[in-house]
């Protein structure tokens, strides 16, 4: 799937005004995360798996919710340039894929991404096309996650 640079401008003015408070957002983003998918808390070497309000406010937490951001920044910001992006994408999924996080695990972080998007920004800035861009970025990712998942298991 290709994206066109509507679908690259769109992506990068939207991104934009959410890391304006990077730290937040990420803290926001995991939020949605583990409230639809509290299991998924555990996959982190939280101290207290067991408060959600507890692991959102613990300096682990945002620490790793500022990577994530920085990654995602990193990504977005490499759109128009796709050696720089093939190569930031890449180091992340091998993280990933080392840790065994699943395909599952990435696709219900599109929906919470998506929802953060949202909430964020409105449904007058995150329209339809907006999402639309969104999702079709998120899917190279996803499809990229599956070679690498592929390719790490023929090895």
């Amino acid at each position: 799937m290709t994206l066109t640079e509507k679908d690259t401008e769109i992506i990068q003015k939207t991104w934009t005004m959410v890391r304006a408070d990077s730290i937040q957002a990420g803290v926001d983003l995991f939020r949605k995360f583990f409230e639809a998918n509290p299991d998924y808390v555990k996959l982190f070497p939280f101290d207290n798996h067991e408060d959600i309000e507890a692991v959102l406010k613990s300096s682990t937490l945002k620490m790793h919710a500022g990577r994530v951001m920085t990654a995602l920044s990193s990504i977005v910001d490499n759109l128009n340039d796709p050696i720089m992006f093939e190569e930031n994408l890449q180091k992340i999924i091998i993280s990933h894929v080392q840790r065994n996080i699943e395909l599952k695990q990435f696709e219900n972080l599109k929906l919470a991404l998506v929802q953060l998007l949202m909430d964020k920004l409105g449904t007058n800035i995150m329209d339809d096309q907006a999402k639309e861009s969104w999702s079709k970025a998120y899917d190279v990712i996803l499809e990229t996650y599956k070679k690498s998942k592929q390719n790490s298991q023929s090895s």
